[in-house]
This record gives C-alpha cells, sequence and structure tokens, in this order.
C-alpha cells in the first residue's frame, strides 16, 4: 500500500504569480529484505513559493523545498532545495531559473545546482535546457538536459 497526501495554500489569482505554500506526506508498506512481514515507511515535506519583486509583467521569486524520511530503513533521509526563478520576461514571457538541491543519504550526500531556462519557440512549442552540476560524496559529474514541451488542445 501507498498513500500520499497534501495540503497546498495560494494566494492571489492563478494566473499571476502569487505565494504558494504546501506540505504533504508519503506513507507505505513494503516487503521487507529481512522477513517476510512489510515495513511501513514515511515521509513529509514541504514547499514554499514566494514572490520578491515585480518589474511590469516580471517577477523574480523564490522557491524553498525539504523533506524528512528520518526512519533507519529509509535510503534518502533528508532533502532541501532553494532557488531563484525570473518569470515572463519578455518578448516571449521567457524563464530562468537556478536551484541548489541537496540530499543526505544513509550512505553518504549529494549536491546538485541546476541552471534552468523556459523558452517559447511559438505558441504551442517551448524548449527547456538544464546544466546540473552534482557532487555525490566528493565525486562531480556535469549533465545537460534538453526538455522540448509540446502543448496542443489548448
Amino acid at each position: 500500500m501507498f498513500n500520499i497526501g497534501s495540503l497546498s495554500y495560494h494566494i492571489g489569482e492563478e494566473d499571476r504569480h502569487h505565494g504558494y505554500y504546501a506540505v504533504g506526506y508519503a506513507l507505505g508498506s513494503s516487503p521487507s529484505e529481512t522477513s517476510a512481514d512489510k515495513t511501513f515507511n514515511y515521509a513529509l515535506w514541504t514547499l514554499i513559493e514566494q514572490p520578491l519583486l515585480h518589474v511590469g509583467e516580471s517577477h523574480l521569486g523564490a522557491m524553498w523545498q525539504g523533506g524528512t524520511s528520518p526512519a533507519s530503513r529509509s535510503t534518502c533521509r533528508h532533502y532541501w532545495g532553494a532557488g531563484l526563478i525570473w518569470s515572463n520576461i519578455p518578448p516571449q514571457m521567457t524563464q530562468v531559473g537556478l536551484v541548489v538541491n541537496r540530499a543526505l543519504y544513509a550512505d553518504g550526500r549529494e549536491t546538485d545546482v541546476e541552471l534552468t531556462g523556459s523558452f517559447p519557440v511559438c505558441n504551442h512549442f517551448t524548449l527547456q535546457p538544464a546544466v546540473h552540476c552534482i557532487n555525490t560524496n566528493g565525486n562531480y559529474t556535469a549533465a545537460a538536459q534538453l526538455r522540448a514541451i509540446l502543448e496542443f488542445g489548448n
């Protein structure tokens, strides 16, 4: 069995950037590695998105997220992330963001710094490149991705 739930609060109109706040949980059971019994585990998380500065149609916002799954059987025990995003940059409503994520595992730590953007090409097509610099227990890796978003039916 697995159950996920959350409670969120959104300030203001849906089409404008206003504060967004959420807390949530995940509960589940799975077969134990050492016996036929099932083990129970849980995680708790929170997300805060807060506008900081509005300049015309553009705005700068901050994001913070964090979670915990403190049981000794959890592989990832804690994580947090924080970032800034500049949205609705004219003329095509481009977005750029910088995020730092940190995960604390039972056997180590991982930090990911991501620089990303969202670049509308036309009304129904957007390109979203991202570059990641990842440090896992002292080993560095760089990764790049390119997401293509095609929207239809809107």
